[in-house]
């Protein structure tokens, strides 16, 4: 999914590798993440060393450390799942004026349960003083993500606490469009197993990101379906979808 990002975001011309940090699970990733001229971090860099406690749940305390640290440099960071592609570049909304004043801009994760309604999936955190201080203190309770054996669940949790009642955070549009936004568009999740139905009956022009989330099949397949697939078997990018 990671050299399918990479490969979709140059055949749509906005190729950001010289911004990406990977941060690799396994010895695989990283060392095809240095093939490819990618910048990468081991989970070692964290403090977490193999065997993993849970991959998922390991790499999502390593990204959070990441992301993290970036703020407190100062930097506007977007934080994301390998399994995320691009259809048009988000990183418009942090230039938008009239969002000038949001921290946090999360997927919406359509829920009411503990895991919403914001989706970790795909996250935009402005280096604000207020997020520089909710993503310390996440990171500080990183290791309740093994207790709720999930990261969603913590992330979720904080945004609500009355601590945090003057961080200013929103959802992305998941269907409806953005009316007069110089960007459009809908963040939305991918779910369809045979063809173009589901979830991807909504994807138009106005589509900026798709999430592959669990559930609804193999998500290469839906990637292909889509018409966002561009990595050949040999890790080599294709021209075509």
């Amino acid at each position: 999914y990671l050299l399918n990002f990479v490969c979709t975001s140059k055949y749509r011309n906005f190729d950001v590798t010289s911004k990406l940090l990977v941060v690799a699970t396994d010895h695989e990733t990283y060392n095809i993440a240095v093939s490819k001229k990618l910048k990468v971090t081991k989970l070692s860099f964290y403090n977490l060393t193999m065997p993993l406690q849970s991959a998922f749940l390991d790499t999502m305390v390593a990204v959070t450390a990441a992301a993290a640290e970036v703020t407190q440099m100062g930097y506007n960071v977007c934080i994301q799942d390998a399994d995320v592609t691009w259809l048009r570049n988000p990183l418009w909304l942090f230039s938008q004026p009239s969002l000038a004043s949001v921290d946090l801009m999360f997927q919406l994760a359509p829920r009411w349960d503990s895991q919403g309604v914001a989706n970790t999936g795909f996250i935009l955190a402005r280096a604000t003083e207020r997020t520089k201080t909710y993503m310390s203190t996440l990171l500080h309770i990183a290791s309740l993500y093994y207790w709720a054996r999930d990261d969603q669940v913590i992330w979720n949790s904080l945004l609500r606490h009355w601590t945090f009642s003057q961080l200013h955070w929103q959802t992305l549009p998941r269907r409806l469009k953005v009316a007069g936004a110089k960007g459009g568009g809908r963040y939305m999740d991918l779910h369809t197993k045979n063809g173009f139905d589901g979830t991807a009956s909504w994807i138009d022009n106005k589509t900026v990101i798709i999430h592959t989330v669990s559930g609804g099949g193999n998500k290469e397949e839906r990637f292909k379906q889509i018409g966002s697939w561009f990595l050949h078997p040999n890790h080599t990018c294709n021209n075509s979808p």
